[in-house]
């Protein structure tokens, strides 16, 4: 059982993001299974012990299977017309439009609660950014991310020439931090 960090974060909400269509793996990440729960329930655990709420971010083919695993109150549907993650991460925002929103992938079972609070704190003690990120060396890591509600109203999609997670993290004015935990990282794309 993970002991709870005490935060006070009424303005953050974290998402499990879970709308990808899993292409490269075969099968829906957040419903693969580690020690008999899915990979989103693992991910949604990490908001839990950080005493944080917290929604799933899903596409429409996926409510029948995740309402076995969620309360539907906590399920939100995607209802941008964006391909890739920004539609997920569009939808939430329009349907909390006041919250600031910390963003895990479903396929990130292996992230620590260290790593996640480190992101935390950058993003209460110095609030002036729009966008909190970890970053490789090489590319953004943009799935233990901040989104600021102030930002996300902000984006301007019609003059937007990409849509792409680093593209949006890199021209915005983004916290960059680096990567100290390399395994909370672990990239799941196909089956072993």
């Amino acid at each position: 059982m993970a002991t709870a960090i005490k935060n006070n974060l009424t303005n953050l909400l974290g998402v499990v993001l879970c709308g990808g269509k899993s292409m490269r793996m075969g099968a829906d990440k957040g419903l693969l299974l580690q020690a008999d729960k899915p990979w989103a329930a693992l991910v949604a655990q990490k908001f839990e012990a950080l005493n944080m709420a917290y929604i799933v971010s899903i596409n429409h083919s996926q409510m029948a299977s995740y309402t076995a695993y969620f309360d539907t109150k906590t399920l939100v549907v995607d209802r941008q017309s964006i391909e890739g993650p920004l539609r997920g991460l569009l939808t939430v925002h329009q349907q909390y439009p006041e919250k600031d929103l910390l963003v895990l992938a479903c396929d990130m079972p292996d992230m620590q609660a260290t790593t996640i609070q480190i992101l935390i704190d950058n993003y209460t003690q110095q609030p002036d950014f729009n966008f909190y990120a970890y970053h490789n060396g090489q590319f953004w890591e943009p799935f233990c991310g901040i989104y600021t509600a102030k930002a996300l109203s902000n984006l301007n999609l019609k003059h937007q020439p990409n849509f792409s997670m680093q593209h949006i993290l890199s021209s915005g004015y983004t916290q960059k931090n680096k990567i100290s935990d390399i395994a909370s990282f672990k990239n799941y794309n196909f089956l072993e």
